[in-house]
């Protein structure tokens, strides 16, 4: 008989052994999300138990509340991104012990996430915090960050003197990826609207204010004399795919993090190079773990360098967690929402 999945506990009010948290009952409603008192988690063999100190949020933070990934267990605490100090590891944990700073994108699937006093973390996932990164900075990287360097060069190799495309660069991994990209001496495109779009350009960016281009095609190809561009990551999936296919140079290179639909047969036609990046997919994959934390490694170093700044346009405190939610439902974020779980992040 299988094993019944692992769930977030929730307690009494004043419970031994027991702790805050922002719990999800059932899938379906990000409006449920609440704070209970839940019992401190146990972690299993392979695992972290990570105190809190910072989180922020992502997309698939409202997207799991609102409508349950595959496999996700209910009742859960809520939140993938965190950073802290390990409090204690299970066995056969040899990289990590109690008193570490580390920082990790969690299991999108499990019930103990970061919006809490303590999480849990698969060790093979989580990276040190590096010398240098204060908290507010190692809790808003992981899954953005991460994501862009993953996609720029450990799929599509970017290298200098080429061309790319990111689709909104003052996003969560859009704004990181602008930066990697210029770093790295590509020439970067990207979209914005708003204040956003003087903001990218006084940094060098050449940017498209996607609400006055009647075809987000025709001004990629305009911005690159038509030629196209080298490479292209698409942060914002379907409602675009088929524009920031048709605008990547024959036998060029596009990567998705948030495409579900089929790609358009364009792809296939002009011999495009299609990488898909779920960093969900590394966290739940022990055998990726090792290459994933390669790349955090890489990424990190290069904030610690100061060539990649974090953009922090809003900070919450723990009771603040449902605001930043919605906040990222409704489309309004630029660059990291931090969130501030312990009074350690001061």
């Amino acid at each position: 008989m299988a094993a019944a999945p692992v769930v977030a506990k929730i307690v009494a009010e004043g419970a031994a052994n027991s702790m805050k948290a922002w719990v999800l009952e059932e899938g379906g409603d990000l409006a449920k999300l609440a704070v209970k008192r839940v019992e401190i988690p146990t972690p299993a063999a392979g695992q972290l138990r990570v105190k809190v100190v910072t989180a922020n949020t992502n997309p698939v933070d409202f997207k799991h509340a609102s409508f349950g990934a595959v496999g996700a267990v209910f009742p859960a605490v809520f939140g993938c991104d965190g950073a802290g100090v390990v409090d204690a590891v299970g066995a056969d944990v040899t990289a990590f012990k109690p008193g570490d700073r580390v920082h990790y994108f969690g299991n999108v699937f499990g019930a103990h996430g970061t919006y809490a006093e303590f999480a849990i973390a698969d060790a093979h996932a989580v990276a040190p915090v590096p010398e240098g990164m204060d908290w507010a900075t190692a809790g808003v990287v992981p899954c953005a960050l991460w994501t862009a360097y993953e996609a720029l060069f450990d799929r599509m190799h970017l290298r200098a003197g080429q061309t790319v495309f990111v689709a909104a660069g003052a996003g969560g991994v859009g704004h990181f990826a602008v930066q990697l990209a210029k770093h790295a001496g590509a020439k970067v495109i990207t979209t914005a609207s708003g204040d956003n779009v003087a903001r990218l350009r006084e940094q060098g960016y050449t940017v498209i204010d996607y609400r006055n281009e009647a075809s987000l095609k025709d001004a990629i190809l305009k911005a690159t004399d038509g030629n196209g561009v080298d490479c292209a990551l698409d942060c914002l999936g379907e409602e675009q795919a088929k524009d920031t296919i048709a605008a990547v140079a024959f036998g060029g290179q596009y990567t998705h993090i948030a495409l579900t639909a089929p790609l358009p047969a364009d792809a296939f036609f002009r011999g495009l190079t299609v990488h898909h990046v779920f960093t969900p997919g590394n966290v739940v994959r022990p055998d990726h773990g090792a290459r994933f934390v390669a790349i955090a490694a890489k990424a990190d170093a290069l904030l610690v360098s100061g060539a990649v700044k974090p953009d922090v346009s809003q900070t919450y405190d723990f009771d603040g967690v449902k605001a930043a939610l919605e906040a990222q439902v409704g489309g309004r974020v630029r660059g990291k929402q931090l969130i501030k779980i312990s009074a350690d992040s001061a």
